[in-house]
């Protein structure tokens, strides 16, 4: 998988915005690079959480605080776009902003205490840009996602799962089960979604 940008969503977890290239193990053409037809992608928003610092027991003679890894909370299905190699019809390009931008307070907090997050992620939008590369227009569609949306899908900052690899995948929201909570403007686009665009 591969991403371009990556957001704050709390301060203890954050958004990437990601393009999958999937490879069909059942083609006969696998050995060929140059034969693309094995080939497909698809388009996420990726959900990765650490445990709060202020929930991380300090030991004596470890860091602090102890290093830890970020672990993938949710998997969010984008719209299926028109991709053709063939055609010169890469992946569409992603990127993620939010606003207001996450941010916190200036540096008058007490020492050895954190800023408090301001805004609040229940606060705002984000806005997830998709470009698509077309031979002959780069047309642009544009995702608009409350914060409260995606910080839903967060466990519990004191929850065990933040602080173990999950056993598998994390489970994926599909587009169907998205959409209805999102808005999506771009060229020729009527609402509801379409399922998949591009393919004018």
């Amino acid at each position: 998988m591969s991403f371009e940008s990556l957001i704050l969503l709390t301060p203890w977890s954050f958004i990437i915005p990601t393009i999958v290239t999937h490879l069909d193990v059942t083609s006969p053409n696998q050995d060929d690079p140059t034969d693309v037809s094995d080939l497909s992608w698809t388009h996420h928003l990726h959900v990765y959480a650490f445990p709060p610092l202020s929930s991380v027991t300090i030991r004596p003679g470890e860091p602090s605080p102890p290093p830890h890894s970020a672990v993938h909370v949710k998997t969010l299905d984008l719209p299926r776009f028109l991709v053709d190699i063939r055609r010169m019809i890469p992946p569409p390009r992603l990127s993620i902003r939010a606003d207001p931008p996450p941010r916190t307070n200036p540096p008058t907090h007490p020492e050895g205490q954190v800023a408090p997050f301001q805004p609040l992620p229940e606060s705002g939008i984000y806005i997830v840009d998709v470009y698509c590369q077309m031979p002959d227009s780069m047309p642009h569609y544009q995702i608009f996602l409350e914060k409260a949306t995606l910080s839903q899908y967060l466990p519990s900052p004191d929850s065990g799962l933040l602080r173990t690899a999950f056993p598998r995948p994390a489970v994926p929201i599909s587009w169907a089960d998205l959409a209805p909570k999102v808005r999506m403007w771009g060229p020729d686009l009527d609402p509801p979604c379409k399922s998949h665009i591009g393919s004018r």
